[in-house]
């Protein structure tokens, strides 16, 4: 999902800034989902 998001487009300065920050915030916890949804269901990994 947070790869999903980064990967979406052009994003602007604000709005760059603002995701940073959230990435640095929740960055365990995505890796973690994103990891855990690796593993659950590998066959339809998209990235």
């Amino acid at each position: 999902m947070c790869r999903d998001h980064i990967a979406a487009g052009p994003i602007d300065t604000a709005h760059k800034n603002n995701l940073e920050f959230e990435m640095a915030a929740l960055g365990t916890d995505c890796m973690a989902a994103e990891k855990k949804r690796d593993t659950l269901s590998p066959a339809t990994d998209s990235h």
